[in-house]
C-alpha cells in the first residue's frame, strides 16, 4: 500500500496530505518507509547538526511473562533502528548456562542488520540480582566516547538491587537508567513496580509500566 502511494504521488500527481503526532511521525514507525519518500520533509531529525551521540545499553529479563523472549528481541530491533550510525549500542542478558553475558558488546549501529540479527539469537534466563548486570553495563558505558550515555532495563523487578556503590558509580559517570516493568507479582504500584520506579528516579531516568506487551517496541523507541 505504501509503495502504491509513493508510485502515485512521484509519478501520477497524485495528492497526499499525512496527519500525525508523537505516535505517527519518528519512532512512530514511519522511520524510511516507501511513503516518506513522497513527502517534502523527512521523519527524523538530522542527527550530526542537532543531537548528540549516545551510547545505549540494552538489558533484558523478559522470561518471566508469556512468550517475553519474543518481545524481547523485537523490541531490541526496533530500539536499534531508530539509532543513528554514530550511536552506539550493546546488549546484555542473563545467560541460562553463563550468568550475566553479552548477547553484543557496545558498537556503533553503522550495521543495523548485524546488530538486529545478533539480537534475534538472544535468550535471557532468569537473573537473580541487578548489581552484576549493572556493574558490566557500567564498566562498558564509562569509557565510551559519547556524549549521552543510558541504559533501559526490562524486567518485572524481582531480582535483588544493586549495591548502594555502584549506584553512585552510574552518577558520576552520568550514566543515567530508565526502567520498564512488565507482569511484576505485585501489580501496579506494587513494591516491584515501586522498586523500579526508585531505581530509575535514582539514575534520572523514566520509569514505564506496561499492562501489554505490544506497547514495549514503541516504549524502546521513545
Amino acid at each position: 500500500q505504501m509503495d502504491a502511494i509513493e508510485f502515485a504521488v512521484n509519478n501520477e500527481g497524485l495528492g497526499l496530505v499525512m496527519i500525525g503526532g508523537e505516535q505517527s511521525f519518528g519512532a512512530g514507525d514511519w522511520r524510511d518507509p516507501p511513503v516518506e519518500k513522497a513527502l517534502p520533509v523527512e521523519m527524523d531529525i538530522k542527527q550530526e547538526t542537532t543531537i548528540p551521540n549516545g551510547a545505549l545499553m540494552l538489558v533484558m529479563h523478559s522470561c518471566e511473562f508469556p512468550d517475553g523472549n519474543r518481545w524481547g528481541i523485537q523490541i531490541c530491533q526496533a530500539s536499534i533502528d531508530t539509532l543513528s550510525a554514530k550511536d552506539q549500542v550493546g546488549l546484555i542478558q542473563y545467560g541460562n548456562m553463563g550468568g550475566v553475558e553479552f548477547v553484543f558488546r557496545l558498537q556503533t549501529a553503522s550495521n543495523k542488520k548485524k546488530l538486529k540479527q545478533l539480537a534475534g539469537t538472544m535468550n535471557p534466563g532468569d537473573m537473580p540480582d541487578f548489581d552484576a548486570v549493572f556493574v558490566k553495563a557500567l564498566d562498558e558505558l564509562k569509557p565510551a566516547n559519547a556524549a549521552v550515555k543510558h541504559m533501559i532495563l526490562l524486567s518485572d523487578g524481582d531480582p535483588s538491587p544493586p549495591r548502594p556503590e555502584v549506584l553512585a558509580a552510574y552518577r558520576d559517570a552520568k550514566i543515567t537508567c530508565s526502567t520498564v516493568i512488565i507482569c511484576p507479582h505485585g501489580g501496579r504500584n506494587g513494591p516491584e513496580h515501586m522498586f523500579m520506579q526508585r531505581l530509575a528516579n535514582a539514575l534520572g531516568g523514566k520509569c514505564y509500566y506496561v499492562d501489554n506487551p505490544k506497547e514495549l517496541p514503541k516504549i524502546f523507541q521513545r
